[in-house]
This record gives C-alpha cells, structure tokens and sequence, in this order.
C-alpha cells in the first residue's frame, strides 16, 4: 500500500527492463535507473516488513515480484502440511468414553473448523471436507 501511494510501485508493475547497450537513448538510460532504484526500494521494505523467520527461509531473489512469489509458493507448502495434518486429526480421532461426548464433539467441529479456513485459501487443492461425518465410534 505505502509504495503505491507514494507510487514507488513501478518495478512491481511492470516488468524487469532489457540490459542497457551503449546505443540506448538517456531516456532508456534513466528509465532503467528508475526502476532498478524502485526495485532495490520495493525488495527492502518487503523484506523489513515480513517476520524474520520467513525472510530467513526464501532465497535472495533479484526482483520485488520474484521475491513475493517466493513467499507465496513458501506459503502454499505450509498450507498444504497444516490441511494435511488437520484431516489426519480429524480423521483418526476417536470419541475415549472418558471425557464427555459434547467436548469430543467439540473437538471435531473445531478440527474441521481448521480445516474449512484452509479449505478457503487452497479451494483448488483438494477435496471438500464436509464430507467428513462426526461419529462415536
């Protein structure tokens, strides 16, 4: 939002300029001066204001988009693992007859509470999970 308000953004919305040859014009010049200098800007404040532990991660990228679609591809893979391990818990759980029926229920609904949000982010992934039937076996 801050860059596009103080419309820095233009090497997020367009795209990486061709090499410089000594036959380019002073606009082509300063065109491309612009753009790596907006970049350098975009990929310090992405990198500032994401928490450390996801910086850490993703390798060094050259450009703002490819950094963000580094991010994005990190974060699909975290989906994918936490859905996975939601549906497993949700599968493989099983009412103890020692703690009460309405919090074993509880439980389950709260699983597949879990898993719908995820459900939401990654519609195209997979199967839908209300499918998933509480029972007391």
């Amino acid at each position: 939002m801050y860059l596009t308000i103080t419309k820095e953004d233009l090497a997020m919305r367009e795209p990486k300029p061709v090499n410089l040859t000594p036959k380019c014009r002073s606009s082509h010049r300063a065109y491309h001066k612009q753009w790596y200098e907006l970049n350098r800007i975009c990929l310090t404040i992405i990198k500032y204001t994401i928490e450390k532990t996801i910086r850490q991660s993703i390798l060094e990228k050259e450009t703002a988009v490819e950094y963000l679609k580094a991010v994005s591809e990190k974060y699909k893979k975290f989906d994918k693992a936490q859905k996975s391990y939601y549906l497993s818990l949700l599968e493989n759980t099983h009412y103890d007859r020692v703690s009460g029926i309405r919090e074993h229920i509880m439980k389950l609904a709260q699983l597949l509470y879990q898993t719908e949000i995820l459900q939401c982010r990654t519609r195209r992934e997979s199967p839908s999970v209300s499918s998933f039937a509480i029972s007391s076996s």
